[in-house]
């Protein structure tokens, strides 16, 4: 029998201190969706949206960038 999970990974990025990274796995897609969400909307407490950049928003990678080298990364 073959089991399927999916494990949304969060990576966050300060340029004066060392990255942090959060796993979590998921039974179905749909919850993982939700969580990638939440993780998305919680780690972006961390920085100041607007002086920053989207690089990628598809529907399992999210990631945004600015120019002192902070970052936030999330996928499924």
């Amino acid at each position: 029998m073959k089991t399927t999970i999916y494990l949304v990974a969060t990576f966050i990025e300060h340029y004066d201190q060392p990255p942090n990274d959060t796993h979590a796995l998921y039974a179905d897609f749909a919850t993982a969706k939700k969580a990638m969400q939440t993780e998305i909307e919680d780690g972006m407490e961390n920085f100041a949206a607007n002086k920053g950049e989207v690089i990628l928003d598809l529907d399992t990678v999210y990631e945004w960038r600015d120019e002192d080298g902070n970052g936030l990364t999330v996928t499924i």
